[in-house]
């Protein structure tokens, strides 16, 4: 990923080059060898960032898989009263729910926050490299991307954790009538059953309209960062030009480049939203490891108390 994103800058570069090579009129060879490096840069760029993505993929898909084989084992030993205490539903929607969406979060989060972020600092060192007076407009834009995230930060986790109850409710109210389903026959409790589901997956539908909501805010915050930087690239660029600190190519290439920022930040800070839901799904998964082996730590400590009780009597 790391050369991937490294190639990723050719291209940049290669079309600020251009501009410089018109400009100074010194013919099309020069182009077409800019252009196939272009090329070339491009397909080694795909190759490498797909190998990246794969290599990553597997490495976390393998790590849930374990965490997913502990959990099952974990829940066959829970006892009886422990799962009736929280729910039966609310242990399935663990196993269900929470699995899937940790497991859409590795196919799209993970390689979307490596590459993003290799990328990222990559062309932060390309832009240094330019001119520093371009990083200076990134580093001053910066605030408004910190109170974006905080703000996202403040808000979203509460609101996805809340999401997962809900979604647990939901399951339990489903599994209570499946699992007696002749009694709610019998008693002809069919109407009142269905209204507590419906209840219970409204409780959930407004629950994800908060969140949308939520992220309807947090992307038009991302908007105005943009906006602000690429407008004070556009003004540093036509300060340096004017004062022959930097040639037309080379402020090009910055524009370029932060143009090529888009997507990465976008990114990196819109999978924030799949992150925060993924980890309130892997906190109610490793939850259900961390009861157990809690009652385990427990039940040696007893068994160890114990013995020293008997031997404190033998003696």
């Amino acid at each position: 990923m790391v050369v991937g994103a490294a190639l990723g800058l050719v291209a940049p570069w290669a079309l600020g080059r251009m501009v410089d090579t018109v400009i100074d009129g010194n013919g099309t060879g020069r182009i077409w060898l800019l252009g196939a490096a272009m090329i070339g840069a491009a397909l080694a760029f795909a190759g490498f960032t797909a190998l990246g993505v794969i290599l990553s993929s597997r490495l976390f898909e393998m790590i849930l898989a374990r965490l997913r084989e502990r959990m099952f084992t974990t829940s066959l030993s829970l006892p009886l009263e422990r799962v009736e205490a929280a729910g039966s539903g609310d242990l399935v929607s663990r196993a269900t729910d929470d699995v899937e969406e940790v497991s859409r979060a590795i196919s799209t989060v993970v390689p979307a926050l490596s590459t993003s972020l290799f990328t990222v600092v990559l062309t932060a060192v390309g832009l240094t490299a330019l001119d520093w007076r371009f990083l200076a407009v990134l580093v001053v834009a910066l605030p408004i991307y910190v109170f974006a995230v905080r703000w996202y930060l403040r808000k979203a986790p509460a609101i996805y954790a809340a999401e997962r109850v809900a979604m647990g409710l939901r399951a339990q109210q489903v599994l209570g009538g499946v699992h007696g389903l002749r009694t709610v026959h019998a008693y002809d409790l069919s109407p009142r059953l269905a209204d507590r589901i419906g209840s219970h997956s409204w409780e959930v539908v407004r629950w994800s309209m908060r969140a949308r909501i939520v992220q309807n805010r947090f992307y038009g915050r991302l908007n105005s960062g943009q906006f602000v930087v690429m407008a004070g690239l556009l003004v540093a660029g036509y300060l340096l030009v004017g004062a022959d600190a930097l040639t037309v190519g080379a402020t090009t290439t910055a524009m370029l480049l932060f143009l090529r920022l888009f997507a990465p930040i976008d990114d990196l800070l819109l999978v924030i939203d799949e992150l925060q839901s993924a980890l309130a799904s892997l906190a109610r998964i490793v939850g259900v490891i961390e009861v157990r082996t809690a009652e385990e730590t427990e039940g040696d400590e007893g068994e160890s108390a114990s013995r020293l009780r008997r031997e404190a009597r033998s003696r």
